[in-house]
């Protein structure tokens, strides 16, 4: 088992902190003043700092070997690259296709919906693995899940009226990053347990 350097632990964790608040300020704005082009400029402008600095969140899950070993391991891995690649992505958007290419709801849905079903895969793997102490090892799943959760409910009272997407509900996916980033901050409590087997003399 590899485990991360309590100090790396603590510093992604903030990092991934920091990038969930970035945007969940805005969201959480957006609500507040409803089409307001200022805040819908700010909320875009929010993804170059806060997708990358999200990054680190399932990068110390990474490092620490959350997912444990087996067929755990496995899933894991699959839904960290998953993660990794809607993230990528989500930051590619932002800083080069959007500029040469313009802004596509498309690319921008593809890179959510690989971060929320990598983060998914990851969470259960984490789960079943049971590596991490009490919730930390739902935080993980939380954040796949809440994405797909505020979808439904943008669907079913926002966009089957024809309305644009409420902050307030995006906002529930930030939040879920955020315990996260706490979770992966309490880096002494993050750390697997080992289990360490007798040597047979």
């Amino acid at each position: 088992m590899i485990l991360g350097d309590n100090m790396n632990n603590r510093v992604l964790g903030i990092l991934c902190m920091l990038g969930a608040a970035v945007k969940l300020i805005p969201a959480l704005l957006s609500t507040i003043f409803p089409g307001n082009a200022t805040i819908q400029s700010l909320d875009y402008l929010s993804g170059a700092i806060g997708f990358p600095l999200l990054i680190a969140g399932p990068l110390a899950l990474f490092l620490i070997r959350a997912y444990g070993s087996g067929s755990p391991a496995k899933l894991g891995l699959a839904g960290f690259v998953v993660t990794i690649f809607g993230l990528a992505l989500y930051v590619i958007n932002i800083y080069i296709l959007n500029n040469i290419a313009g802004f596509s709801p498309i690319r921008a849905g593809i890179a959510a919906i690989s971060t929320a079903v990598g983060m998914t895969i990851l969470g259960f793997a984490i789960m079943f693995a049971k590596q991490l102490p009490g919730w930390y090892r739902y935080a993980v799943l939380g954040v796949g899940v809440t994405y797909f959760i505020q979808v439904i409910f943008q669907s079913i009272f926002r966009l089957s009226q024809g309305l644009a997407p409420l902050g307030g509900l995006l906002a529930i996916w930030w939040l879920a990053w955020l315990l996260l980033g706490y979770a992966i901050f309490r880096q002494k409590n993050l750390e697997p347990k080992i289990a360490v087997t007798p040597i047979q003399s």
